[in-house]
């Protein structure tokens, strides 16, 4: 069974990357992208880009949450060691 997995998106190469990545493996199911944007602004948080440019959020139940943090070794250990329990 595939899992519905929900991307965090930051508009970057690396989510970019790890898009790509778990589209080519036939146990995810990629059912959205999760972003944060800069309410003053209305901007993406990380790299500036327009709201209008990213798509709505899937609506459906998530089984797991996916980043694309791959180079930022201290992001990713945090991520690793708070959301362990939450997916397998």
């Amino acid at each position: 069974m595939r899992k519905k997995t929900l991307l965090s998106w930051s508009s970057g190469k690396d989510s970019t990357w790890a898009l790509h990545v778990l589209r080519q493996d036939p146990n995810i199911d990629i059912v959205g992208l999760f972003c944060t944007v800069n309410k003053a602004f209305d901007r993406v948080a990380m790299h500036g880009v327009r709201v209008e440019l990213l798509q709505q959020q899937a609506k459906a139940k998530i089984e797991c949450f996916a980043f694309g943090d791959l180079f930022l070794e201290d992001v990713r250990k945090y991520r690793e060691e708070n959301l362990k329990d939450n997916c397998r």
